[in-house]
């Protein structure tokens, strides 16, 4: 099953649910898109190599519990980074490590409700790895196809619909990266 497969299908799930929750269940669910940059987090040294900041992207599905300063969803997000090496006798080589994942998340909410409130939390799910190679250079990146990705973050939400977020995506270790993003939620709200 490929990654455009298994997000069609975590759509429709979500789609599926949404349509059959109550009203007052529904006050609990949002929905999050985001963009923002991720940059590798693996020096592989050496001044010839340069690390480029990439893409990342994704949507969020989050239910805030009740009774508790907790969030729990699923996130699909697609991470870039690139690396550009340069030899002695000019010539460049281009390494574009891409990451795509689907991640189960939990997130702590502090001060929940309020207009300046803080989070924290972690997602653990499926990735899959790509990496592009133009140029000389063809041994760099690696890796198996698919693997587990682990992303600890923090963020501060503001007036409930407004998220900044800092994350790291630990993958294997050409397509770790560290991320900002900014994000805005639809639906929740004030619970």
């Amino acid at each position: 099953m490929n990654s455009k497969s298994l997000s069609a299908i975590v759509l429709l799930c979500a789609i599926i649910a949404c349509h059959n929750l109550s009203a007052q269940t529904v006050k609990h669910f949002e929905v999050e898109p985001y963009l923002g940059l991720g940059l590798p987090l693996r020096d592989i040294g050496g001044k010839e190599v340069k690390e480029t900041a990439g893409l990342d992207a994704g949507i969020e599905f989050r239910y805030n519990l009740k009774e508790n300063p907790i969030s729990v969803g699923v996130d699909l997000n697609v991470a870039t980074a690139a690396r550009t090496k340069e030899t002695s006798e000019g010539k460049m080589s281009d390494n574009s490590q891409r990451l795509a994942s689907v991640a189960a998340i939990c997130d702590w909410n502090f001060r929940q409700g309020e207009n300046v409130a803080f989070f924290a939390g972690v997602g653990i799910g499926l990735a899959q790895r790509e990496t592009i190679q133009a140029g000389i250079d063809k041994s760099i990146g690696i890796c198996p196809t698919y693997g587990l990705v682990a992303a600890p973050r923090v963020g501060i939400e503001l007036w409930n619909h407004f998220r900044v977020t800092l994350e790291a995506r630990f993958s294997q270790r050409d397509y770790n990266v560290i991320a900002f993003r900014i994000g805005v939620p639809i639906g929740g709200g004030r619970i």
